[in-house]
């Protein structure tokens, strides 16, 4: 299929679906998109209507069963997934692989091959390994963002809305039975206490657990990839996990961003970054949470839920609660200020160039091959 582009996304959280739908709202509506996923990731890829089609792929098949599945595709984006990359990369598929990782990555992905193109988002000013910076494959992006977002962003101004509280990276196959119901309604408890008026956006399995906390203040929302700008613009504040895709819309919307404690190994390196970078937007020290390396993500995430499960998070909870009540008091609204010049700053320097970049890039290989048709 000349005239289409295949996605392949991980089907871990809700990031990688994110990305994959932001490069679709920049691809034109003449090129067919399917996207390949699977669980609650899939279902957003749906309802968001980005694509043209959207198909199960079970993550645990053979290599030569996923051969077969993206055969017919000529060029195939792989989203934070190096599962299956050697496959088509040993063909003539055009393969673009898509990374919101590449930041903590020591290496060049060893199904990659150096004929495929490799378009890595970049996280703030963190640097890339030389090995990965050195490859003339490798494309550093701004960030990777839809075009209706882009479009809030050129309106957005003042405050006026209630804070927004994202909590959408709780669905994973990482988390520990429990960890993801007694982190979020820990947070619930924690918004009441403070006398917290805010708006809560959280993946639908867990709607009815924190049922019972929602009140005239605290309110669920339901929000997409496609609309999530319209959500947080003019919010007089964000709290978010540290995860990097509601990081960078809330930012780039201007809107000041704090965080609420880790619950994986890869939110623990980003909040470390944070804390040298934005001290003021995190309320709860690190030094005590267990140190996390690219090399041992799996075993630190479990642990990472295993304290925050045996009281951790608690204690954290505890002090966010504490820091809300005096950052949105009449006397320190002034912090709140600062920390958003600090955070526009920062995100100017990254752009938000990322998806209309990668879309171009995956129009013309389509393009090309359509001429040599």
């Amino acid at each position: 299929m000349n005239d289409c582009a295949a996605f392949v996304v991980a089907p871990y959280g809700f990031g990688p679906t994110s990305k994959a739908i932001a490069i679709s709202s920049h691809l034109p509506r003449s090129i067919r998109r399917i996207f390949f996923g699977d669980g609650p990731p899939l279902e957003l890829a749906r309802a968001s209507r980005a694509f043209s089609k959207c198909t199960r792929l079970d993550f645990g098949m053979s290599t030569d069963e996923v051969a077969e599945i993206m055969s017919p595709y000529r060029t195939v984006v792989f989203v934070n997934t190096t599962r299956f990359l050697g496959v088509s990369s040993q063909t003539e598929t055009s393969v673009v692989f898509v990374d919101t990782l590449a930041w903590i990555r020591g290496s060049w992905p060893s199904r990659l091959s150096t004929q495929s193109t490799y378009f890595a988002q970049r996280f703030f000013e963190h640097p890339f390994t030389l090995e990965l910076e050195s490859s003339e494959c490798f494309r550093p992006t701004g960030a990777i963002v839809t075009k209706t977002l882009t479009e809030v962003r050129n309106r957005s101004g003042g405050t006026g809305k209630p804070p927004i509280v994202h909590c959408g990276g709780l669905y994973s196959p990482a988390i520990r039975p429990g960890a993801d119901v007694m982190f979020v309604t820990r947070l619930c408890k924690t918004l009441n206490e403070a006398g917290l008026a805010a708006r809560v956006v959280l993946p639908k399995h867990l709607h009815s657990q924190v049922a019972p906390y929602v009140t005239k203040y605290l309110s669920l929302i339901d929000c997409s990839p496609m609309n999530v700008g319209e959500h947080i613009e003019r919010s007089l504040l964000a709290l978010t996990t540290s995860g990097i895709e509601f990081t960078y819309e809330a930012t780039l919307l201007g809107v000041p961003t704090m965080f609420l404690p880790p619950f994986n190994a890869t939110q623990l390196l980003q909040l470390r970054y944070y804390q040298d970078a934005f001290g003021d937007c995190i309320p709860f020290p690190l030094d005590k949470i267990r140190h996390s390396t690219a090399q041992s993500l799996d075993s630190d995430t479990d642990a990472i839920q295993q304290e925050g499960m045996c009281g951790a998070w608690t204690t954290q909870f505890e002090q966010l609660g504490r820091c809300l009540k005096r950052t949105l008091s009449g006397s320190s609204l002034d912090a709140l200020a600062a920390l958003q010049h600090q955070q526009c700053q920062a995100v100017s320097s990254v752009g938000s160039d990322g998806a209309g970049t990668i879309a171009a890039h995956i129009l013309s290989k389509i393009e090309r091959r359509l001429c040599l048709k």
